[in-house]
Parts: C-alpha cells; sequence; structure tokens
C-alpha cells in the first residue's frame, strides 16, 4: 500500500512523534539470509525511509508498449509490456493506488531489462488511466486478473517470475497459496515486498494518527474513483456517501465489502489476508517486511510457518519503512538486488 501518499505539504505535518524510530523487536534472526540492509542514518526510520523511496528514484523505466487484456467476465486490465524476445518474463504487481509509473515497479522494470528479461506490469483494475467497466475496482483478495494474465499471455515463456509489492504482494500471495486456482508449471519464483499479509492488523495500524497521512493519501485516490463509479451506477454506490468517508476501513466497509460479497470490511480483511495461505505455497517465494514499516502488526511477520514451510522463505530487516529500502544517491535500492538475488538463485 505504498501509494498516494501525500505530496510535500503534508509531508511536513507528519508529527514529531511520527519521526522517531519505531523499530519492532520482534526477532533479529531473518529465516532467509538475505544480505544485511544498513542504510544511513538519515533513512534508519520507516517513514522518512517510506517517504524518500517515494519521491526519489533516478530511473524512469523502459518504455512500455500497452496492451489492453480483456478479462472473462466482461471488464480489462491494462499490461505495461517490455519485450526483448526474452524466454524468461518478470512480473510486476504494483501496490494501491500504484501503477507502471510507481518508483518502486520503474527500478524493478529497469533492472530486469538490463537482465534481458521481458517484462510486463500488470496494472490492477483501473490503475493504469482508464476506468474499467464494473461497478468493483480491485482489492487485496483478487486474484482472478493475475491467473487469467498468467494463463493467456505468458505460454510462450519458460520461466515466469512475479514480484509483489504491498497490495499487490498479498495478492500474489494468496494466489500462490489459496487453492482457488492452478499455478501455471513455468511459474518458476516469486518475491512479495512489505505485505500486510494479516489486513486486519494493517487496517488498525493505518488507523493511527502517526499514519493518517498515508491514509488520507490513498482515501484521496480511491474516492476519486468511487465517485465516477457512482455517475455510472447511481443504483448502487451513493456518491454521498462517498464523500461522507474519512477513514479508510470505512471505505471497504461501504464499498469494497458490499461490492465484492463481504459481510463487511472485517471479513473482506480476514479472507483476503494472505497469512493463512503462506504454508501451501508450493513455488519458491520469498517474503521481506521491515520492522519499521508503519503499516505492519505484528501479525505480517510470520517467522513460524517459515520455519516450517519447504517454499516460503521469510526475511525481517530492521530497517526499509514501506517499500522504502533506499540508498541514498544509488538508481537501484537494496531490495531490488535482493530480489533479484533470490530470483536468480540457483537453487530454486
Amino acid at each position: 500500500m505504498q501509494e498516494a501518499f501525500l505530496l510535500s505539504a503534508q509531508f511536513r505535518v507528519i508529527n514529531v512523534q511520527c519521526l522517531c524510530a519505531n523499530v519492532r523487536k520482534y526477532t533479529t534472526l531473518p529465516l532467509r539470509n538475505c544480505q544485511k540492509y544498513q542504510p544511513p542514518l538519515l533513512l534508519r526510520n520507516g517513514h522518512l525511509n517510506t517517504l524518500y523511496a517515494y519521491f526519489n528514484c533516478k530511473l524512469k523505466g523502459p518504455d512500455y508498449q500497452r496492451e489492453i487484456m480483456e478479462t472473462g467476465d466482461g471488464d480489462f486490465v491494462e499490461l505495461d509490456w517490455k519485450r526483448q524476445g526474452s524466454a524468461s518474463l518478470i512480473v510486476l504487481l504494483h501496490g494501491l493506488e500504484g501503477s507502471s509509473k510507481s518508483t518502486y515497479i520503474r527500478r524493478m522494470a529497469a533492472m530486469s531489462a538490463e537482465l534481458g528479461w521481458d517484462v510486463c506490469a500488470l496494472h490492477h483494475r483501473s490503475c493504469g488511466g482508464k476506468m474499467n467497466r464494473l461497478p468493483t475496482l480491485y482489492h487485496s483478495g483478487y486474484t482472478r486478473d493475475l491467473h487469467e494474465f498468467l494463463q493467456l499471455k505468458t505460454q510462450k515463456y519458460q520461466k515466469v517470475r512475479i514480484v509483489g509489492y504491498s497490495l499487490g504482494g498479498n495478492v500474489l500471495l494468496k494466489y500462490l497459496g489459496d487453492g482457488i486456482y492452478p499455478i501455471p508449471a513455468n511459474v518458476h519464483s516469486a518475491v512479495a515486498v512489505s505485505v500486510p499479509v494479516h489486513l486486519r492488523g494493517c487496517a488498525i495500524e493505518l488507523s493511527k494518527f502517526s499514519n493518517r497521512v498515508y491514509e488520507i493519501g490513498f482515501l484521496r485516490g480511491l474516492k476519486r474513483k468511487m465517485l465516477k463509479k457512482s455517475e455510472i451506477f447511481p443504483e448502487l454506490i451513493s456518491a454521498k456517501k462517498v464523500r461522507a468517508v474519512k477513514r479508510l476501513v470505512e471505505f471497504d466497509n461501504e464499498f469494497t465489502a458490499p461490492l465484492n460479497n463481504f459481510n463487511n470490511a472485517w471479513d473482506y480483511y480476514d479472507q483476503s489476508g494472505s497469512l493463512r495461505f503462506l504454508s501451501n505455497i508450493q513455488v519458491p517465494t520469498l517474503l521481506i517486511n521491515a520492522k519499521d514499516d508503519p503499516m505492519l502488526s505484528e501479525a505480517s511477520f510470520p517467522y513460524e510457518i517459515a520455519k516450517n514451510a519447504k517454499h516460503f522463505y521469510f526475511c525481517a530487516t530492521d530497517y526499509g519503512g514501506h517499500v522504502g529500502f533506499a540508498n541514498l544517491k544509488e538508481s537501484y535500492y537494496w531490495i531490488d538486488k535482493e530480489i533479484v538475488d533470490f530470483l536468480t538463485d540457483k537453487k530454486l
């Protein structure tokens, strides 16, 4: 959920209390032997690392070719491709209100292209610039579009690697573990970054005053889209209710849950969170979460599951914020290199 943060004026309103280091003391030992992330002192704070990574990217990303993929339910998703004739493909899934323009997607796409891989940034519905057709947008547990994409667009590739960030990471982990869809045989490996695998806990964290700047940013984009939906589907979506929403949980309770056949926001969080599916994953998969991520609760650090899993790996870093893991004055960040290190591990 990295996207739609407020810009500089809102950054200045972050409470002094937010800027204090908030490293969780769950454990110091990662279950995947990641290289230790040691940021400069300036970035040893979850909020600062998060915002620095959001605002700073030296790479514009590859020149994409846009494709519209029609979905089986009569809607569509937008795909941004960088094709190089490779037998390997990397699929990138962005976070809440993100896109192929998100800084972390641009860096990973550029690095993957340099490795010679084909790249596809898959947009969640409504995130590629065009409003989708159906009343629903997208949500943390919606895996159908990813499955249809893999079935329809990746058959020619020998190896398909998938990377998901925040909300996109939860979609990825749930898809790999919930057993609803068969995983294509050419899916080689996966990495998920800064993922609220326990969505209920994330919702509680985001409701705190220290995270209000993020919540407002997310709501701005979601409400704008839902207001457009209210013009098309006034019988389903009340513009008055959209304008009245002040918290993300309210938005999910009023719109995400009922439009997607959940009882309420909490039912949506409990059914869509990937935590309970992690032990079922059969594709080599790495989850990397930072202990100072302001949006994650303790339940999003699944040490015990990783200890007993055969294909699921977990790495917790002391620092990194939410989809941060930044390095000063470098085009690629620690997280980008760590992702590639795992995806190219010959032992997988």
